[in-house]
This record gives structure tokens, C-alpha cells and sequence, in this order.
């Protein structure tokens, strides 16, 4: 399980604008996995990424991923070093992801989902997805 196909889930189920459902669905994502979460702080990582995009719509930094899960930044990357992996790998799979899921499933306008993965302007949103897939989201869309 890497959260993020839960993210738009429960941010879908959400009420717009209710606060308290806000927090149980950040709450329930953050705690899914129980024990694993404790052990395996890589796939925490990865859980908090998929947060903080599917539900408060943010491209996360390192140091506010490493604050909510309580632990340093060189934790972070100690653990992420150990697993071969960097925390921008990460941040991309979970966006590749997340807009992979928009794009074959909904018929949101590039510019919406650029701004739902947090993006400030769709057209860095469409270099991202090129360098990630080797296509424009449009070209993705229509071949799926």
C-alpha cells in the first residue's frame, strides 16, 4: 500500500470546507499501516507524501514530511539513503501516481489536476509529467 490511492478517496468524501472530517482523513492516512508505519519509515514517508498531495493539494518538503512523522531531516535521508532512494524520487512517484489515477479516471482539465497535485501553473505540471513519462498528459489521456 503506498496511500496513494486513498487520497483522493477520502478527499472526495470529505465535505468541502469541514475541518473535523479534514483531520480524521489525515488522521486515518497517517495512521493506516499500523506497526508497519513503526518499522518501516520509508513507507511513512511515502504515506505522508500521498497526504499532503491528495488531501491538502501541497508539494511536501523534506523538513515538513520529517516534522510530522517526528523525526530530523537526516533520519529522513538516512533511511531513505538506505533504501536507495531519494525523497524527490518519492515526492514524484506519489505526483506520477496522483495524476495518473486523474488522468485515466476523471475528467478534470489538466490545469485542475496541476493544481490538485499542488502545482502553481499547469505548465510546470506538463514538463513534470513529460519528464516522468515521456509524454504530455493530453498524449496520456487520449492513448488510455
Amino acid at each position: 500500500f503506498t496511500g496513494v490511492s486513498l487520497a483522493p478517496a477520502i478527499r472526495e468524501l470529505r465535505p468541502a470546507g469541514h475541518a473535523i472530517a479534514q483531520r480524521a482523513a489525515e488522521e486515518h492516512l497517517r495512521a493506516f499501516g499500523g506497526t508497519v508505519a513503526d518499522v518501516d519509515l520509508v513507507a511513512r514517508v511515502r504515506r505522508e507524501i500521498a497526504l499532503r498531495v491528495g488531501v491538502e493539494h501541497a508539494l511536501p518538503d523534506e523538513r515538513e514530511v520529517a516534522r510530522a512523522l517526528g523525526v530530523t531531516e537526516r533520519t529522513v535521508r538516512r533511511h531513505l539513503d538506505a533504501a536507495g532512494t531519494r525523497f524527490r524520487a518519492l515526492v514524484d512517484a506519489v505526483l506520477l501516481a496522483t495524476a495518473a489515477h486523474y488522468l485515466r479516471d476523471s475528467s478534470l482539465a489538466v490545469g485542475d489536476i496541476a493544481v490538485r497535485l499542488g502545482y502553481g501553473e499547469s505548465a510546470s505540471f506538463v514538463r513534470a509529467f513529460r519528464r516522468w513519462t515521456g509524454e504530455t498528459p493530453h498524449r496520456f489521456r487520449t492513448r488510455r
